[in-house]
């Protein structure tokens, strides 16, 4: 516990019984007195109370943040101190967990038989580390009913065992949070309120979040490992794919943003609307999210559109980042279709509308289209364009391009 004191710049001028003392010349239990409460080097006393100088800061009472290992010494509940200590090996304090603290649940704690908690008490800005080892037990943390805990950080390393379980009622954010899974599998089913906040998922693990995510804020998936969104989620920020695999098997409210490099495919599978590049891969059901936008990297990228028919109803956006003629491309795969309208802005943006459903573009050149459409359109917005329709220069094969 810090004490609270108060800090004295420049002169100071103090009178009153309390100093009478030093008023008789005693120095030594002034010098002291300053060195304890950081008064400023010049000061006098007098009959009357007054003070020289800038404003006095006094400090507030503060309790000092906690590294807490889960023993589980007494029973399952978070409030009960003997379940905790500030030693892994229990040779420190028990102490039961307060706002701010970390909580550290590891199967190397000696003697440690209880591997379910419950968090019966509301805590904010909360840090949960798990370090899994054990073949035979896995760590569930659980939560009696009306909990919120607030969640600054989240991670998860589970190199033995089946998977860890996070089913606190609710998890909120006051601030950007992370959930690390490092390795195995974690599975979230608490509610999560973002607060407005960015929420990222990172690791190499298996990690998926089956309550429902509400607020402003967005969620990143980022690392190697997958991430899978099961929840009626509402919130409303994007939801952005940097790596690994990203499957919504329920809803989000927002857009999806995916960075994805080199050749892109738009497929179906199983009904589904997939995204893949080699590297990451996002999987979403058709019409949901509304709205979906690829950004490619530095180099060449190809997106193909392998099947139109599972374009979100938003619409897809492309932006291929340009590199000239010949860098990035769009190829609109074989499909039956009724019409089709290409509208060009300029040599490398534009737009394609297949039966309604639009492409966005930016940064490309160039695109193939082998849809096999009823109407075809071509509108052409861009001012002082020379456009030259010809052949594409191969022999036979019923293809036009235009220039």
């Amino acid at each position: 516990m810090l004490t609270r004191s108060a800090r004295f710049g420049g002169a100071w001028n103090f009178v009153g019984h309390l100093f009478s003392a030093l008023l008789r010349g005693r120095q030594k239990r002034l010098r002291r007195y300053r060195r304890r409460n950081r008064l400023g080097a010049a000061g006098s006393f007098g009959a009357e109370a007054s003070w020289l100088g800038p404003a006095v800061e006094f400090l507030e009472d503060r309790t000092l943040l906690a590294v807490l290992y889960w023993q589980g010494d007494a029973n399952t509940a978070w409030s009960n101190a003997p379940n905790w200590n500030t030693a892994q090996d229990g040779s420190g304090s028990d102490q039961a967990p307060a706002n701010g603290d970390t909580l550290v649940f590891d199967t190397a704690t000696a003697g440690l038989t209880r591997f379910v908690s419950n968090a019966d008490v509301s805590l904010t800005d909360i840090t949960i580390q798990i370090v899994d080892a054990d073949t035979a037990n896995d760590f569930t943390i659980q939560s009696s009913a009306g909990i919120t805990i607030g969640l600054a950080g989240l991670t998860n390393d589970q190199t033995a065992g089946a998977a860890t379980t996070i089913s606190i009622e609710t998890l909120s954010l006051s601030a950007p949070a992370s959930i690390t899974n490092t390795a195995g599998t974690l599975n979230v089913s608490s509610a999560i309120n973002n607060g407005g906040n960015l929420l990222t998922v990172d690791g190499a693990g298996t990690t998926t979040l089956s309550g429902e995510i509400s607020g402003s804020g967005g969620l990143t998936k980022s690392g190697n490992g997958s991430l899978t969104l099961s929840g009626s989620n509402t919130y409303t920020g994007d939801t952005t794919l940097n790596g690994g695999t990203l499957q919504v098997t329920g809803a989000i409210a927002g857009a999806l943003v995916v960075n994805a490099n080199g050749n892109i495919q738009l497929t179906k599978n199983s009904g589904d609307l997939q995204i893949a590049d080699g590297t990451v891969t996002a999987e979403i059901a058709p019409g949901d999210p509304t709205a979906v936008t690829i950004n490619g990297g530095a180099g060449d990228d190809t997106l193909t559109v392998n099947d139109p028919a599972v374009l979100p109803t938003g619409g897809l956006t492309f932006n291929g980042l340009a590199n000239g003629a010949g860098g990035d491309s769009m190829v609109l795969a074989s499909a039956t279709v009724t019409a089709v309208t290409h509208t060009f802005t300029n040599a490398n943006e534009g737009s394609v509308d297949i039966d309604g459903t639009v492409i966005n573009y930016t940064g490309l050149e160039p695109i193939t289209d082998n849809l096999n459409a009823t109407n075809r359109t071509f509108a052409f917005t861009g001012a002082g364009e020379t456009i030259t329709l010809g052949d594409d220069a191969g022999s036979g094969n019923g293809i036009s391009q235009i220039d």
